[in-house]
């Protein structure tokens, strides 16, 4: 079993990592593929530009693959910085799961993105999980999720994703509804946290929406792409901030300077032992207070297109 993720906060690496573990304890290990589970993390910008990457990515799934490949969610989109290198790979006829991780406000079409571009990379997308976890933004919105009532929950999605596999022998896509269904009254008490839907949605040539565009104060788009973090003058230099960058864009001998585009992944933020990186321009703060407000009360359910 193949696993591999961009997590720059963590959260997509540990929700990725803990499905691929179950289905595998699940299924058993009597087949040579699902002996252990093999994760890459293409977070950094390293890595996804390595040419020992970049063809390993075009060689390195088979048809009796299990996959899973785990993307956060930005804007209700997949990241743009990414599209370029997803669309490079290769795969071969591998049956894969895609997980989603996002913020809360709402994953908008990037489940109908991500399924149209592994498709057409060559994969047999077998489901697509839509999970939520704390905001990029904010240490308020969906705060420490996934939890560990999540990961409960993610071991009933494991066990019907494990259920239709064996179903069919050839791994190949669940399609039909009741089918799906007879699985699904073997679940557990959590089933009413899972909102189950078919695949087949997510098949449509229907244009994608546009990124979510957040307002300024008086009502008009603004250059959200142009902020950046600041540094204040409790940073230590430790250089972690610099390290975690997934686009490289913080100089690693001036860590004040932000050198290059910027996600908003926010991991320089969180992860700063010292709490010297904020975002401070008012759009943002006042993005992040609306979402904050807008979607801190009601979280969403786990959904699966299977």
């Amino acid at each position: 079993m193949k696993v591999l993720y961009f997590s720059p906060t963590g959260n997509t690496k540990k929700t990725s990592i803990f499905i691929s573990k179950s289905i595998r304890k699940k299924l058993g290990c009597a087949s040579q593929f699902l002996q252990t589970v093999e994760a890459i993390d293409f977070t950094s910008i390293n890595v996804r530009k390595s040419e020992s990457h970049l063809r390993n990515i075009s060689t390195f799934f088979s048809s009796e693959d299990i996959v899973i490949i785990g993307l956060p969610v930005y804007a209700g989109r997949i990241p743009n910085v990414l599209l370029k290198y997803l669309k490079q790979y290769v795969g071969s006829g591998a049956h894969l799961i895609i997980v989603l991780t996002y913020g809360n406000r709402h994953y908008d079409d990037a489940a109908k993105e991500a399924y149209q571009i592994f498709s057409n990379c060559g994969f047999d997308v077998f489901a697509v999980i839509c999970v939520v976890g704390e905001h990029s933004f904010s240490n308020i919105l969906a705060k420490d999720k996934p939890n560990q009532l999540d990961f409960i929950i993610l071991e009933d999605v494991a066990d019907l994703l494990v259920r239709c596999i064996k179903k069919n022998k050839e791994k190949n896509i669940v399609k039909s509804v009741s089918t799906i269904e007879e699985y699904i009254e073997h679940m557990d008490i959590f089933t009413d946290q899972i909102l189950i839907k078919n695949i087949e949605g997510l098949k449509t040539e229907v244009p994608l929406k546009p990124y979510f565009q957040p307002l300024d104060k008086n009502g008009y788009p603004f250059n959200f792409i142009g902020i950046k973090p600041i540094t204040d003058q409790n940073c230590t230099a430790c250089g972690l901030c610099a390290s975690i960058c997934p686009m490289g864009a913080i100089k690693k001998d001036a860590f004040d300077t932000v050198n290059g585009p910027c996600l908003k992944c926010c991991a320089c933020v969180k992860r700063c032992p010292v709490n010297a990186k904020s975002f401070v321009d008012e759009n943002f703060i006042k993005h992040r207070l609306e979402l904050e407000e807008a979607y801190s009360e009601n979280i969403r359910k786990t959904e699966l297109y299977i």
